[in-house]
């Protein structure tokens, strides 16, 4: 785990965070976490939240949920994802990609704007 990549996740979470209007006090609370440990966080001296709690401060700071587990996952090494909502299809997808299943770069530019036109859509 590198120190730079665990300094980008507690670094966005900063910013988050104060552009939120919240004190480190106000999300340990939320999290149910020390005031020192989310400090650590933010400063790169720990590894980033679990996912569940990823999700926790997405939702209290009014974040993008996705761009905090990617930040996360880079420094894991491992993208962990909720598949309870997701068809059954998509399931199988990432599954292949987990087990290191092969696309052109061409499949992922037709992903990528499929994903954009789709987020521009909802």
């Amino acid at each position: 785990m590198r120190a730079d990549q665990k300094r980008a996740f507690g670094g966005r979470l900063r910013e988050l965070r104060k552009a939120s209007g919240k004190t480190l006090g106000d999300v340990a609370e939320i999290l149910d976490v020390s005031v020192v440990y989310m400090s650590d966080v933010e400063r790169g001296n720990r590894a980033p939240f679990r996912p569940e709690l990823v999700d926790k401060v997405a939702d209290a700071l009014g974040a993008d949920a996705a761009e905090l587990h990617q930040l996360a996952a880079e420094v894991r090494g491992a993208f962990e994802l909720p598949t309870e909502r997701m068809p059954e299809r998509a399931k199988e997808f990432v599954a292949g990609l987990a087990r290191g299943d092969q696309y052109p770069d061409a499949f992922w530019e037709q992903v990528a704007c499929l994903a954009k036109e789709q987020k521009q859509g909802t």
